[in-house]
């Protein structure tokens, strides 16, 4: 093993990572303290040094809330254009909710009739 991946998450004023296909766990209060820390815990966890991996991944994991609706107004958000294209196409023969099926009915199909 060459590399490894830490998937990080910010949580209560610091980051905890877990690492992917190991049992590896690391927190810290900052990015610089979590490499260490990663860094001793890859250590730990592996015992000798060429059994352990060279590089180590920290793949940063962001999550962010957004408002659905306009609270002064009590009004939906403005869509961007290519969501008020798909509002469009909802219900229309070109519908995205069903991709694979037909367009239309099988009974309107002029083969059947």
């Amino acid at each position: 093993m060459t590399e490894i991946l830490f998937i990080v998450e910010e949580e209560d004023g610091g980051y905890h990572a877990k690492a992917v296909g190991a049992s590896i766990v690391a927190h810290a209060e900052t990015r610089e303290e979590l490499a260490n820390n990663v860094r001793e815990a890859v250590t730990d966890y592996f015992g000798r040094p060429q059994d352990a991996p060279k590089v180590a991944h920290l793949h940063y994991v962001h999550d962010e809330t957004i408002a659905l609706t306009d609270a002064a107004a009590g009004q939906p958000a403005r869509l961007s254009q290519r969501e008020e294209v798909w509002q469009k196409l909802r219900g229309a023969i070109l519908r995205d909710d069903d991709p694979y099926g037909p367009a239309v009915p099988p009974e309107d199909w002029e083969a059947t009739r």
